[in-house]
């Protein structure tokens, strides 16, 4: 379906709602020139067009924690492009209700979308995500492991147990490895004053 359709059904769709909303994806757009990294990059008023869109819907980003870009075409050099094409977006009502709420990019290896996850409650493993961690050398095999918990056989139940292993996984992983980054800063935090 080509992108303006699904932005036209959007549009619709919002036009009727009063209530509270959240719209999560691949919008297959950017909103800067930052998140994009190789190729050619779109005309600002593709950009400007993307922006309008999500004000006629009157949505605001959420924000997210983890990998920057959400899409990578997976080739080598300098033919690999990312881009940040999957976002969480919601209107004014939904974020009042869900102040604390966060969108987390997960990162699994062989996919050329990652996973948007979003937990309204904002719990702390979704707010301690340490960027670091991808830098270290095991954490694709730390995220396998984590990820490889046996199907339920369905999507939902599936998608929610792999998440609390997830969680379960890393948390073990930084106190190991890193010493407990959070903990650390908050004893840093503590002599400065």
């Amino acid at each position: 379906m080509p992108r303006q359709l699904v932005w036209d059904t959007i549009i619709s769709f919002s036009a009727q709602r009063q209530d509270n909303w959240v719209c999560l994806g691949d919008f297959n757009s950017y909103l800067a020139w930052y998140e994009k990294r190789g190729g050619n990059f779109t005309r600002a008023r593709d950009i400007a067009h993307f922006r309008g869109f999500l004000n006629a819907c009157q949505l605001l980003d959420i924000g997210a924690h983890g990998p920057a870009f959400t899409w990578n075409n997976r080739c080598k050099g300098d033919a690999n492009i990312r881009v940040k094409l999957d976002r969480g977006s919601s209107n004014e009502a939904w974020r009042n209700i869900f102040e604390d709420a966060v969108v987390t990019v997960w990162f699994i290896i062989g996919l050329d979308h990652l996973p948007l996850v979003v937990d309204t409650e904002g719990s702390k493993f979704s707010r301690n995500f340490e960027r670091i961690w991808f830098s270290h050398l095991d954490c694709k095999n730390i995220v396998a492991k984590a990820w490889s918990i046996p199907s339920t056989g369905t999507t939902g139940a599936d998608l929610l147990l792999k998440t609390k292993n997830y969680s379960v996984v890393f948390s073990k992983w930084n106190k190991e490895i890193f010493g407990n980054v959070q903990l650390k800063i908050r004893k840093y935090l503590l002599e400065l004053e």
